[in-house]
């Protein structure tokens, strides 16, 4: 699962930012009913770059060794807070993430899950999700009474009033020196 993969596998990810996010569906089918709250932050970002220059972003909470773990909606008004949401990776870029496969996965995200902040939506009794993305094989549960696929990348929605967020659980973040600006 968490092997090393050799196997040479093009690392650049390309993104049509002009493209609105589908609506969200759990991994079962069943429908996030609600609005992104972020649709014109979907896009900012590069069109195209190297997941290899992408990096961990974490909320001081989440890596604090007195906190357990931090509840989403403390980490949202943060990033909303500080304009660091542009920065990290949304809906579009996880759903290009996923269509990579899962050798793609494995060979550059190995065992981690990762948020991704920019696609959160609010359904329609004012609760939180934000998308999150990551190996089935790894993270062996079961949701809804449905086992996980296996060897396949999953994405998914966490709940940000239910779920506890730790240093497990980092968003992907552009470095500093990509553009990061809205289509023109």
């Amino acid at each position: 699962m968490c092997e090393n993969i050799s196997q040479k596998i093009d690392p650049v990810i390309r993104v049509n930012r002009s493209m609105i996010p589908p609506n969200p569906m759990f991994w079962t089918g069943e429908a996030v009913e609600g609005k992104a709250l972020h649709l014109d932050l979907e896009k900012v970002g590069p069109s195209e770059y190297n997941v290899t220059e992408l990096g961990h972003w974490l909320y001081n909470g989440q890596i604090d060794k007195n906190r357990a773990c931090v509840r989403g909606g403390e980490i949202h008004k943060y990033l909303k807070r500080t304009n660091t949401l542009k920065t990290i990776l949304g809906l579009l870029d996880l759903l290009e993430i996923q269509k990579m496969g899962i050798t793609f996965f494995r060979k550059y995200f190995r065992c981690w899950r990762y948020l991704g902040w920019k696609g959160i939506v609010q359904d329609r009794k004012g609760r939180l999700f934000v998308p999150v993305i990551y190996d089935s094989d790894v993270v062996l549960s079961v949701n809804m009474n449905h086992v996980l696929p296996r060897d396949t990348v999953i994405l998914d929605w966490d709940s940000c009033d239910q779920n506890c967020f730790t240093a497990n659980s980092p968003a992907l973040s552009f470095p500093s020196n990509m553009v990061v600006s809205p289509l023109g």
